[in-house]
């Protein structure tokens, strides 16, 4: 068992989900880019970073668990 109680199975079940995911947050900032408003992209790409932070920090189960996320309001 892990520190966040989810079996060594369990965790790359979720990092599987969390990449499918990313993906489509990707094909979303792509359509974004070419014909929505400029607030819906960044928006778009903000989840997008996040979210492969998220992956990344996942992948590396030895990391410390430090949540280091963009702040939304520029500060």
């Amino acid at each position: 068992m892990s520190i966040n109680g989810l079996s060594a199975a369990q965790q790359r079940a979720a990092l599987r989900r969390l990449v499918v995911a990313f993906g489509e947050l990707n094909t979303i900032v792509e359509l974004a880019a070419g014909e929505a408003s400029p607030d819906l992209r960044e928006h778009a790409e903000i989840a997008r970073d996040m979210l492969g932070a998220l992956v990344t920090e996942v992948a590396q189960p030895s990391r410390d668990r430090r949540c280091y996320l963009p702040l939304t309001n520029g500060t």
